[in-house]
């Protein structure tokens, strides 16, 4: 990782035009030799961008979404947040292998397990971000397919009580009700457990009547 430049702006300059070339491995290698001589530098924050982008493009998410996680720990303010965001949202959903056409209501993951973790990043990064409601109902939507319905109900409560305008609320208010029902099936002889989904489906009927 010895840079090609004395200076951190000609070695950016260097890796960008490997990039462009479409030499990715040799564009990767420069960009982390000038986060490793120049870390500090401003090109260093577009250097680290720009090598997890490259880890994404080589089908490497996890190693893209922790390299884009030091970009958001380590040089804050010198992106654009919501771009990064957006690109960690994109990369759990490819780790997941969402399924298209079954979202809302019967996820229909591939692999939902990998995300978990990223998906719970983006919201502790963005709380207040347009799309956390997403991230954070989705959590409950992979632990509700991995059958972790205890922990299902907790995500999806979440959900509710941090983003009850967004349009995820009703969704969850679903899920939760139907854990709780999955739940009270399980343990048929708990009155606590039949009433608690009782109540939630009765809540979700006339929360959202439509």
């Amino acid at each position: 990782l010895k840079p090609a430049h004395d200076n951190a702006i000609d070695q950016l300059i260097h890796a960008d035009e490997l990039l462009a070339a479409g030499k990715l491995k040799k564009a990767d290698r420069a960009y982390r030799a000038l986060l490793k001589e120049w870390p500090r530098a401003p090109e260093a924050s577009v250097a680290l961008h720009k090598h997890a982008n490259i880890l994404w493009k080589r089908g490497k998410l996890e190693d893209a979404f922790d390299a884009l996680q030091q970009l958001v720990d380590q040089y804050p303010g010198r992106f654009q947040f919501d771009d990064v965001l957006q690109a960690q949202l994109d990369i759990a959903m490819e780790t997941m292998g969402k399924r298209r056409g079954k979202f809302l209501f019967i996820p229909g993951f591939k692999a939902p397990e990998r995300a978990l973790d990223m998906l719970n990043q983006i919201v502790k990064n963005g709380p207040r971000w347009e799309h956390a409601p997403e991230a954070q109902y989705l959590q409950g939507a992979i632990r509700e397919e991995t059958q972790e319905y205890e922990l299902a109900v907790l995500d999806y409560t979440e959900t509710l009580l941090r983003y009850r305008d967004s349009e995820f609320a009703e969704p969850a208010a679903f899920g939760r009700a139907r854990t709780l029902v999955e739940l009270s099936e399980q343990s048929p002889n708990s009155t606590d457990a039949t009433q608690e989904a009782w109540y939630a489906l009765t809540l979700f009927s006339t929360t959202f009547p439509d």
